[in-house]
């Protein structure tokens, strides 16, 4: 993500403008990912609903895998957050 200081924001707008839109479509980008990581480990727990009897090595594969991904998306949507608080406090400095 680029990420100019608050001086160089005032000094020129056409950078800050440019740099708004490269955060807009990298948020874009990271929003497939993360409904992509949601629809897996919804995936998961329908592959857990659908059977009674599992292979229970499987089933170990499937929770660390879910682990993972609840970790990775944990992260993701802090940083996500971080972002909008960001974009809030640039968009207030302006007014």
């Amino acid at each position: 993500m680029v990420c100019l200081s608050h001086e160089l924001r005032k000094k020129n707008t056409s950078i800050y403008t440019s740099t708004y839109i490269i955060n807009l479509y990298s948020m874009q980008e990271k929003k497939v990912s993360i409904q992509a990581q949601l629809k897996d480990l919804e995936n998961i727990a329908t592959w857990f609903e659908k059977d009674d009897a599992f292979d229970v090595e499987e089933g170990l594969r499937k929770v660390k895998e879910g682990a993972e991904l609840v970790k990775k998306l944990k992260t993701r949507l802090k940083e996500v957050e971080n972002e909008f608080r960001e974009l809030e406090v640039e968009m207030t400095e302006e007014e």
